[in-house]
């Protein structure tokens, strides 16, 4: 089936910006079947629909996200009465740009995937504070949706966890790794773990993961961070020290430059509550 193309400029009426967002109820949402030169997340916010992706139908419900990359094709064939959704729609370079914060290999493992990506949100992902008139959603508020949604996409798929050559010792290691004590503990924690020595540990983190030791397990860090700003009710400060943080005001500077968000005003965005 001959799918209408579609590109962020058009998409977006001529105004120069690097998202669209869009909360839509009490309306048929798009029967055109369509392909884009853009990402795009949809959030499953109330009832149901189903859409035709990549000649497939696939029936999407309440708490999922659907997330469609430039070339993927779809239309929506049936949706529920009651249905709601949030969509962001995120220019191609902007969202390359994110990925490669969280990871050089998040992109990569986001293109390779097989459609349809779809995955559920966590019970605390903030969406009160979308809940206003689309010109009043700004492009911080759109910067942080979609920082949610990767670090969502990143813990439902843990991309981080391994391929499948990675050395057994080394899938095991990095399993306990994830275990708060030891990350605390950081690199000899890791070389007691995996029963590598300081070297072939590091060789083997840098052939799979692309990155040094210490910047894996600090990649570690601030997803364990992330998940307990907004599952648990620690303190902040007490969070990135139990995680081996030594300085608070750096773990404050690498935690924004991953997230496009403070610790404290993630904290303070969300609330704990199932949609």
């Amino acid at each position: 089936m001959k799918a209408v193309a579609y590109d962020f400029q058009n998409s977006s009426y001529g105004v120069p910006q690097n998202y669209i967002f869009q909360f839509v109820k009490d309306r048929k949402l798009t029967a055109v079947y369509h392909l884009h030169d853009f990402y795009e997340l949809i959030w499953f916010l109330k009832g149901s629909g189903t859409q035709l992706l990549n000649e497939k139908e696939v029936l999407c419900i309440k708490n999922e996200i659907v997330m469609l990359r430039p070339g993927d094709r779809h239309c929506f064939t049936d949706q529920s009465e009651d249905i709601e959704i949030i969509s962001l729609s995120v220019k191609k370079e902007e969202f390359e740009l994110f990925s490669r914060a969280y990871s050089p290999f998040l992109l990569k493992h986001i293109d390779r995937a097989s459609a349809p990506i779809r995955f559920n949100s966590l019970r605390a992902l903030m969406i009160d504070i979308f809940f206003k008139a689309p010109q009043e959603i700004t492009d911080y508020d759109c910067k942080l949706l979609l920082s949610c949604f990767l670090n969502t996409y990143i813990t439902a798929t843990d991309f981080l966890k391994r391929d499948s050559s990675l050395p057994r010792m080394l899938v095991l290691a990095i399993e306990e790794m994830k275990k708060a004590e030891n990350l605390k503990r950081g690199i000899p924690a890791f070389i007691e773990l995996s029963h590598y020595s300081q070297s072939q540990l590091s060789r083997l983190i840098k052939r799979y993961y692309g990155m040094s030791t210490k910047q894996y397990i600090n990649e570690l860090r601030l997803q364990a961070a992330y998940n307990d700003i907004i599952l648990t009710n620690g303190s902040v400060e007490e969070i990135a020290e139990n995680l081996g943080f030594l300085s608070f005001s750096h773990f404050n500077k690498i935690f924004k430059a991953r997230f496009s968000i403070t610790p404290a005003a993630l904290r303070k965005s969300n609330s704990i509550w199932t949609i």
